[in-house]
Order: C-alpha cells, then structure tokens, then sequence
C-alpha cells in the first residue's frame, strides 16, 4: 500500500499569569466576561506550550495527546471538536475530510498557576491554521496570518 499525503506542523505560543482576574460570564453564549481582566504574557524562551499537528487521509479519527497522555477526542460537542470545526470554516475548507492528530505539551508544570489551557488552545487553533493552508499549498509551509485575518 502506498501512503498518502501527511502534512504536519509545529508551533508554540506563550502562556501568562493573571493579574487581575475575570469573574463571571456577562454572556455564555459568545463567553465574554462580566468584568476586564490583565495578564503579563510570559517569554517564550522560559514557558510555553509546544504543538505539532498531522494530518492524513490515512487517519481515521482525529486523536489529541496533552503532556504525553492520549485524551479522549470522540465527544463532537467537545472544546477540541469546536476548535477544528472553527478553523476550518473560517478557512472555508473541511480538510478534505481528513483527520487531525495533535500532539501538546506544556514547558511548565500544567495546573502551575499559569494559563496552561489559554496557551494550549492558542497553538492548537494556530497550528490547525497552519496545517491547513500548508495541506491546501501542497506541502509549503505557510503562516495563517493574512488569511485568518480577512475571515476573521
């Protein structure tokens, strides 16, 4: 059996510590707080989270690994599943119905105090991006920015 295309990326994006934190939802639906909030960003160079991201024809789920563990992706209705569905609609694209896999992991110890999840979904939905538009330029690596910005 031949293989088929893969296409894979690796991305990374900082964490940050709140300041002044957030409480309350004003509205659930679209989840904008109640209140304002500040963070400091922290350097890359000390914490991060780090993501590769695959894609195939040959997968036949899309699968997520956190901090080395495979975490259960089948839920459609889950945060994973939201954040795939968004990138590709705003990319206007379903992939070719190929599958995602994703691998993540955090520099730092996650639950640490640090915005671990906020890091996390940043380079997932960064990643996925790039993975994207690199499949759609047949293997040439290309970073989403103009693109997602005319969609968003």
């Amino acid at each position: 059996m031949t293989p088929s295309k893969f296409y894979c990326v690796t991305v990374t994006a900082p964490t940050n510590i709140a300041c002044i934190k957030y409480w309350g939802k004003k509205d659930p639906v679209p989840n904008t707080p109640l209140n304002d909030s500040a963070s400091v960003t922290l350097h890359q160079d000390d914490l991060k989270t780090v993501t590769s991201c695959a894609c195939s024809p040959d997968f036949s789920d899309h699968r997520l690994w956190l901090n080395g563990e495979e975490v259960d992706v089948t839920d459609l209705t889950g945060r994973f599943h939201k954040v795939v569905t968004g990138v590709c609609r705003v990319l206007d694209t379903d992939a070719g119905g190929w599958k995602f896999h994703v691998s993540s992991r955090n520099t730092f110890p996650t639950a640490a105090g640090v915005a671990s999840s906020a890091a996390g979904y940043a380079a997932l939905t960064y990643g996925l991006a790039c993975l994207v538009l690199t499949a759609r330029a047949g293997g040439t690596a290309t970073a989403p920015g103009d693109e997602l910005a005319a969609r968003l």
